[in-house]
């Protein structure tokens, strides 16, 4: 088993992972350097099979030919760094290979294909309330996020999510209210995530912040992808307003990171 950077990933192993599996933008966001994370192979000039741990969010892709031994092995290296969450559609064979007793289970959404020549979103802007306004994310910003930590540890910096993301706030007056993320572009396509401050929820904020961050992202020439937990009822709101066309649901396992000492 060897553990490369993404400089030395080949054609040959990048073409083991299925583009169609859940959430497979992040494994081309590991496989490329757009986002921190793990791969590991068994030879990546001719690999028989290929893991790439996505250390943000933790999710695992496989791709090849693998036997459980291999797979639990890959899991319990990983969890050495993070927790490790494997997705699949219903019926996938994978899970024959995955350890038996996972720590949680649960089901996602992911939605795309959202037809940008018919956005609809100006209507959600023009709900802002008086004394409201939008505002591109800058550094100044992005320092009193709520999400600062999450975003420096899935980008690897704040300059680097800077540099290559997109991203809004809510405010009112300097107070910031709701907050979107676009990731660094990945074959176009950029994905999404939002919070809005507890005080301020129920609001229809992260449904404004989001259209606007959208608006943004098609105008610059991207599409934008979205994932959440079904249990997270108002992320899934927000996505199915926002107007995507394809929405499929998947599984999946999770096992937290193991404990040091």
């Amino acid at each position: 088993m060897i553990r490369i950077g993404f400089s030395e990933v080949t054609p040959q192993l990048a073409a083991l992972f299925d583009l169609r599996a859940p959430a497979s933008l992040r494994c081309r966001s590991v496989l490329t350097g757009a986002e921190p994370g793990a791969i590991l192979t068994d030879d990546p000039n001719r690999p028989g099979w290929g893991a790439v741990w996505e250390s943000g969010e933790g999710m695992l892709f496989l791709g090849g030919t693998l036997d459980r031994a291999t797979v639990h092995t890959v899991i319990a290296i990983l969890r050495q760094e993070g927790e490790v969450l494997v997705g699949f559609w219903e019926g996938d064979q994978v899970v024959s290979l995955l350890p038996p007793s996972p720590e949680w289970v649960g089901s996602s959404l992911e939605f795309y294909d959202r037809p940008a020549e018919k956005n609809g979103l100006e209507a959600y802007l023009r709900e802002l309330p008086v004394g409201h306004t939008l505002r591109e994310l800058d550094a100044a910003l992005l320092e009193r996020c709520l999400w600062y930590k999450d975003t420096v540890r899935r980008h690897g910096s704040a300059e680097a999510f800077l540099e290559h993301g997109m991203g809004a706030c809510l405010m009112r007056g300097d107070e910031i209210l709701s907050e979107a993320y676009a990731g660094k572009a990945i074959i176009g396509v950029r994905e999404l995530g939002a919070i809005t401050v507890e005080p301020y929820r129920g609001r229809g904020y992260a449904t404004m912040t989001c259209a606007y961050l959208i608006l943004a992202c098609e105008q610059a020439g991207y599409s934008t992808y979205w994932n959440c937990a079904m249990t997270n009822v108002p992320s899934v709101a927000v996505a199915r307003k926002m107007g995507y066309r394809t929405e499929r649901e998947f599984r999946w396992w999770g096992w937290s990171q193991m404990a040091h000492g």
